[in-house]
């Protein structure tokens, strides 16, 4: 039988073993709930090709299943810029131009990896947009015009940075855009930027540096196609930009006083114009 000191000692031992064994169990537990810096940097790698570079939004897409609107914009006398995801799935499609009018497109181009298409009608006797050159910096503001909920509406931005749109769902694509944060909408009730995609977004001096492809009121943010994609899609139909000399769209410089007045005319004059999609 051991002696009362012996089994104290023994006891001792025991319950300081216990003791190191429960806090080893609790710092690997709180280790394994915190991500090792190896498995972080997997776990937010693309899994797909990066050849664009910058931050990627991710958009989900399915079929319509009813009606919808969408916004398009001048090119030329007979030519239209607008989103892909607009005229996808339409079993017909018109431009309004007036109230209850509308006027049937002769031809439509889908482009096969930008969400851009391009509609041919007869000429409208509207005045085209201007092109930029160069594209916006980080910091540019921009100035969206379109149908934002199927109304005229307007929204000043400032651009972020650069990045992609990664599609999926019904269609599985990886395209340049750019990042912008909204900082003004008119309406202020504005409560949706759907009707609005495929509009275009000008610089301050009027000229259009991309088409509103995607965005979200609730994190301010708005997304557009760059011009060299613009570009490529009228390359790929065989068009061409033709603005009309000295019939400017915009006759004075854009801001956020000035985008209301600048947005009613353009919509006036059918330079910019509500796209009505059908879905039977």
């Amino acid at each position: 039988m051991l002696r009362r000191f012996e089994l104290a000692f023994y006891l001792a031992i025991i319950a300081a073993a216990v003791l190191y064994g429960a806090g080893l169990a609790e710092k690997d537990s709180a280790g394994e709930r915190r991500p090792r810096p190896d498995y972080s940097q997997r776990d937010m790698a693309p899994k797909y090709p990066d050849p664009f570079g910058g931050e990627v939004v991710e958009i989900k897409v399915s079929r319509k299943t009813g009606n919808s609107v969408g916004t398009a914009y001048a090119v030329s006398s007979d030519l239209w810029m607008t989103a892909a995801h607009v005229v996808r799935d339409c079993d017909s499609l018109a431009l309004v131009v007036g109230p209850r009018q509308g006027i049937r497109p002769k031809s439509v181009w889908v482009h096969p990896d930008y969400d851009l298409a391009l509609i041919e009608t007869k000429p409208l006797g509207q005045p085209v947009l201007a092109p930029a050159t160069i594209r916006p910096r980080r910091g540019d503001e921009g100035f969206h015009i379109g149908y934002p909920g199927g109304k005229p509406g307007d929204i000043v931005s400032r651009k972020m940075t650069e990045g992609q749109m990664h599609t999926r769902g019904d269609i599985e694509r990886l395209e340049p855009i750019d990042i912008w944060a909204e900082r003004a909408r008119f309406p202020e009730s504005l409560t949706t930027l759907g009707g609005i995609s495929g509009g275009p977004v000008f610089n301050d001096r009027g000229e259009v540096v991309g088409s509103t492809v995607a965005g979200t009121v609730r994190r301010g943010r708005a997304y557009t196609t760059p011009m060299t994609s613009l570009q490529d899609m009228l390359d790929r139909a065989g068009k061409a930009w033709q603005q009309q000399p000295n019939e400017p769209a915009i006759t004075r410089p854009l801001s956020e006083s000035a985008i209301v007045t600048a947005g009613n005319s353009l919509r006036e004059k059918l330079a910019v114009v509500q796209l009505y999609c059908t879905v039977r």
